[in-house]
């Protein structure tokens, strides 16, 4: 017992000497003085949202407003952000109160009629189920947007000037308790209206500029109050819509982001942040080039009477080189872009073939293929004297003025022991359909070629109800199933060339952009050139210089890429801590500084 209380007196001096040791080591890293952690120290969080009518995104940029300028250095900020296309006060305060879209709010207008924010209320509303005890404070310039959208709020007043609503504003940021303070302005939209939405109208300006006076008050009051070291405040600038305005052609690129009624600008602040630029975000490959107008006039047929003046394009010399026969693997890849023809469906068209070596649209008529548009959409038609035809459409609606880019093919896949025949389709390198059994199966069709029948282009002038009316290109005909990896690799391109991993199996190659003349040149072995047949004179000949986007993303999608009226309640609900429930239903995002 007594060697082991040696032992054991032995070890507790040994750990002695290491901590005292240990503690030597450690004052060479840790600070004598006492030790504070500041980021633990809480802030109580709390918002400023400002909403500037119709103060469109790159005006504001422009305007080289000062007050604006300055926060952007600790912003989460974007001259791209985007309303909803409907671009009026009635909607956009909808959008940017309730969370949640016009197909939930329903507010579509300035009236507010038939809206539906007892089931999707403000901002305000929300708030207070959650946190009862927070102040909240609106105050607007225009009496609709008090009445529809305040409910909820501790304080609400409507003023007659944007003057008094930055006073108002001012004052409330003099009371410890705000919790949101929102204001709304509307001189920026009246000064729109009334002159246009661009700085090039001085009196447009001079409203931006007479905001961007208002908003630097507001911040100096909003940085004057007494507990402002304590708190934490997020600052949200931001516009409900834009308006009509010229947008040059080399910033047109016809989507979302340059819709001038939709732009709007955002910028969402705190002391913490460092600078985030939201940027326009990538909308496609521009397509540039002269191309052949495909048209005709009149543009419909009436009691069986065609147009007597149309354009086409035939190929009439090795019309056999595109008959396929019943076994062969074939695709099919053009550029199409429509013009619209106005009304309420401007891009719908009633079954026009735009190419093919099938000259009519009636069942059991001819045998032959082509692809025509079908309402909003477009298909390839297989067809022959005694079988309806069998159709495949594209997988989605083409209903805008855009370049696409379109794909079907006919292939031949050894299934289950035998052979089988299907066609597909993709529409801008996007097939939606599982392979195979999504694909249409033609097994027990024949006859899909019309051997007689050259390839056309364009107006094919008998058994229309209304002509198709635009532009094809960049058109290659391959004998070969190209999978939906190549087709889609290459879809949005706007040339090929050799480095093309089928450029062997490449029987026809038409770019389409030749420019002037009357010939659409083949640039594949073939050299099956393309004859431009203009007939009558009603329809002259035009080649249309073009500098677009081809394969433009879709709306819904680039919006998500850019701040939207509808993501700022979430964002104002995430700083004061609020989880909204699932049953909310909102549709916003939150942006993060990092």
């Amino acid at each position: 017992m007594k060697i082991y209380g040696k032992i054991g007196a032995f070890l507790l001096l040994a750990i002695c000497v290491a901590i005292v040791s240990c503690n030597k080591k450690f004052d060479k890293l840790l600070p004598t003085t006492a030790y504070s952690d500041s980021t633990n120290t809480y802030k109580a969080p709390k918002v400023l949202y400002i909403i500037v009518d119709g103060a469109r995104g790159w005006s504001v940029r422009d305007a080289n407003a000062p007050n604006i300028n300055s926060l952007i250095g600790k912003s989460i900020y974007s001259w791209y952000s985007v309303s909803d296309s409907l671009g009026n006060d009635g909607n956009g305060w909808a959008d940017m109160l309730t969370g949640v879209t016009k197909a939930k709010h329903k507010v579509i207008d300035n009236t507010f009629a038939g809206n539906n924010l007892t089931q999707y209320p403000s901002i305000f509303s929300r708030i207070k189920t959650i946190s009862p005890n927070s102040r909240l404070a609106a105050f607007s310039a225009s009496a609709a947007f008090k009445t529809n959208l305040t409910a909820g709020a501790d304080v609400s007043q409507t003023f007659a000037a944007d003057s008094a609503v930055r006073s108002a504003v001012v004052t409330e940021l003099g009371n410890d308790a705000s919790t949101l303070v929102v204001g709304e302005f509307n001189s920026v939209n009246t000064a729109g209206a009334t002159y246009g939405y661009d700085n090039s109208f001085p009196q447009y300006k001079a409203a931006v500029l007479q905001f961007d006076q208002y908003l630097g008050q507001m911040l100096t009051a909003l940085k004057a109050r007494k507990n402002y070291a304590k708190e934490n405040w997020l600052v949200i600038v931001t516009s409900n819509h834009g308006g009509p305005a010229t947008i040059p052609a080399a910033q047109n690129d016809n989507t979302i982001l340059s819709y001038p009624i939709a732009s709007t600008f955002t910028i969402i602040y705190n002391d913490s942040y460092t600078t985030k630029l939201i940027d326009k975000p990538y909308t496609g490959n521009k397509y540039t080039g002269s191309f052949c107008r495909f048209y005709a006039n009149p543009t419909t047929a009436a009691n069986g009477v065609y147009p007597t003046s149309y354009v086409k394009a035939v190929t009439d010399v090795n019309r056999t080189t595109y008959n396929f026969g019943d076994t062969t693997s074939f695709t099919i890849e053009f550029k199409v872009k429509m013009n619209s023809k106005g009304g309420t469906a401007p891009y719908t068209y009633n079954w026009p073939i735009v190419m093919g070596k099938r000259l009519s649209k009636t069942q059991k008529s001819t045998n032959g293929w082509a692809i025509n548009r079908e309402g909003n959409s477009y298909r390839l038609i297989i067809g022959n004297p005694t079988t309806n035809f069998i159709s495949c459409y594209a997988p989605a609606s083409v209903t805008d003025g855009n370049w696409h880019s379109l794909a079907f093919v006919v292939y031949t896949m050894f299934v289950n022991g035998a052979n089988h025949r299907y066609m597909r389709s993709l529409l801008d390198g996007v097939n939606n359909n599982a392979r195979p059994t999504g694909d249409t199966n033609i097994d027990n069709f024949v006859g899909i070629d019309d051997p007689t029948a050259p390839l056309e282009l364009g107006v094919v002038p008998t058994d229309l109800t209304n002509t198709f009316d635009g532009f094809i290109s960049d058109i290659r005909i391959w004998k070969a199933n190209l999978p939906d990896g190549v087709i889609s690799q290459y879809s949005c391109n706007t040339t090929i060339d050799n480095t093309h991993p089928f450029y062997p199996y490449l029987i026809g190659y038409w770019p389409g952009n030749d420019g002037s003349g009357t010939v659409i040149h083949d640039q594949s072995i073939a050299h099956n050139d393309f004859n431009i047949q203009v007939v009558g004179t009603a329809a002259p000949l035009q080649w249309v210089a073009a500098n677009d986007i081809i394969c433009p993303p879709s709306t819904t999608f680039l919006s998500s890429l850019v701040p939207r009226n509808v993501d700022m309640p979430r964002q104002i609900l995430s700083w004061l801590t609020i989880a909204p429930p699932d049953s909310w239903g909102l549709n916003g995002r939150v942006w993060l500084n990092n």
